[in-house]
């Protein structure tokens, strides 16, 4: 199931997929999807889309996954900035047919608003974000990672934490193809680090900092 664009129901409530069951291989599935890697639901590059209800099994080969993100975002002409939020509740992912949760695509932003916890595992008002780096702070840890952020479907927050878009508009011209680096101060104990000096040392290291891809086209705003 897949859904662009909610344009026409700027409205929460009204986008919307209810009580599905969303299921990736069966007994009768043709033996030409072992070479791909579909995707259950992917989600619309706009606000005003929720999802109750809906269960999901048999994501378990090659790069299946139960969620993609922001439809025909990887076109230039077609793309959106990202953030954009979708709102879940009692969703069942079945842990041993589904490798997966949520295979980011492109701009690699999308949020997602867990009411329930069956999606994220951390209860009511959880949430689910991208695998970015300034976005592993307290509360908050991988989803389905092997060794590190790089291995992850996401990352899983409690509801001590607000997710927000944030977008920046009129940037200067000689700030164009250029990426935003993000660093997430919280977590480092900044006392300690103005004291013997090795705050400048977590400054300079490239490898804390969450990185956000410039994207030309950002419509619709």
């Amino acid at each position: 199931m897949e859904m662009s664009r909610t344009d026409d129901n700027k409205r929460g409530g009204y986008a919307k997929i209810v009580g599905g069951m969303v299921i990736g291989k069966s007994e009768n599935t043709e033996e030409a999807l072992d070479i791909r890697s579909p995707f259950g639901v992917r989600t619309p590059r706009t606000e005003y889309f929720s999802m109750s209800g809906t269960k999901f099994y048999n994501y378990n080969w090659n790069e299946a996954a139960a969620f993609s993100t922001c439809s025909h975002c990887w076109h230039d002409n077609n793309t959106d900035s990202g953030g954009r939020t979708m709102f879940v509740s009692d969703l069942y992912i079945d842990e041993s047919t589904v490798q997966k949760t949520v295979s980011y695509s492109t701009p690699f932003q999308t949020i997602f608003k867990d009411a329930t916890g069956g999606m994220t595992g951390k209860g009511a008002d959880s949430w689910y974000l991208p695998p970015n780096k300034h976005l592993l702070v307290d509360s908050c840890e991988l989803k389905e990672a092997t060794t590190g952020i790089e291995d992850a479907s996401g990352i899983v927050c409690d509801n001590t934490y607000e997710a927000r878009r944030i977008a920046i508009h009129g940037m200067p011209a000689n700030f164009f193809g250029m990426r935003l680096k993000l660093l997430p101060l919280s977590e480092a104990d900044e006392t300690t680090k103005k004291n013997d000096g090795t705050l400048q040392a977590f400054l300079d290291d490239e490898a804390n900092y969450g990185i956000v891809p410039f994207k030309m086209k950002q419509l619709p705003m």
